[in-house]
């Protein structure tokens, strides 16, 4: 299975709208706001930063973000890498029995993935 992280920059965007409905349309493409640490614990990622897998090229992942960020209707910018290693600092840790927006936030990544709403995600992502 193939692993990503990709970071979109929406061109002209308004604060935090235009975000809001980029987070909610990557959401619904399968890519998630979260990266898992080898010890299992979970960070948030920077800001209009995704990861995704599955056995999809790195091609077919930067199309499947273009498309999402273009519902925005806004231009962007879109870089995919493959993950093979990824190292941090400086990552806020999920903490999903701390708060409700950790336990709602924590939960949008598979394989413990529930249905949760785009609309109450950005909700959460403002609270930030």
């Amino acid at each position: 299975m193939n692993q990503f992280i990709t970071r979109i920059e929406l061109h002209g965007a308004k604060w935090p709208e235009d975000y809001i409905a980029l987070h909610s349309y990557m959401m619904a493409a399968r890519f998630y706001r979260t990266i898992i640490a080898e010890d299992g614990r979970q960070y948030y990622l920077p800001s209009a930063t995704y990861r995704s897998y599955g056995d999809l090229t790195a091609q077919d992942v930067r199309r499947l973000a273009a498309e999402a960020a273009a519902k925005t209707g806004r231009q962007c910018s879109v870089l995919v890498t493959d993950e093979n290693l990824s190292c941090w600092e400086g990552l806020e840790q999920v903490n999903p029995l701390g708060s409700l927006t950790g336990i709602l936030a924590g939960l949008d990544h598979p394989p413990a993935a529930p249905a949760i709403s785009p609309f109450a995600r950005a909700l959460l992502d403002l609270g930030r």
